[in-house]
């Protein structure tokens, strides 16, 4: 399996970037590594270019591949798997474990999403304002307008 990563006409330090990314995953997965495994090492790495809002967040370029990989190996895009999915026996959980598991995927979300929510040069939290990400902090003065 090979990963290519383009970014349209882009030059320089992003198509760079998109190449080097391509290369080491490919590299990964010829010598071995899951695909689920590499795609989860690129997810969540924030470059400060976030996009979109809430779960469909992309963070990064990088953010973006492992995501699309992450579907690739649930056989959500390319819609792999569907004889594998017809024959898989899902076990019943119980009412007990279901509250565990909801409590704990909120708190993940939540420490997720509070990690990228930061200020990339003082790390102070940011908040949205007339389009824009601002610092709270009044002497940082960091903005992020889409």
């Amino acid at each position: 399996m090979e990963v290519f990563v383009t970014l349209g006409k882009s030059g320089g330090y992003l198509a760079g970037s998109a190449e080097v990314t391509g290369r080491l995953a490919s590299l990964a997965l010829k010598y071995g590594a899951e695909l689920k495994e590499v795609a989860e090492e690129m997810v969540g790495i924030s470059c400060g270019q976030r996009v979109g809002f809430g779960n469909e967040t992309v963070l990064s370029m990088f953010d973006a591949v492992g995501k699309s990989l992450l579907e690739i190996s649930r056989g959500e895009q390319l819609d792999l798997f569907t004889e594998e999915k017809m024959r898989l026996e899902v076990p019943e959980i119980k009412a007990e474990k279901k509250e565990n598991i909801l409590a704990d995927l909120g708190k993940k979300i939540n420490e997720g999403e509070n990690k990228f929510v930061s200020c990339p040069d003082c790390g102070s939290p940011l908040y949205a304002e007339e389009g824009c990400f601002k610092c709270s902090n009044t002497y940082c003065g960091y903005s992020k307008c889409s």
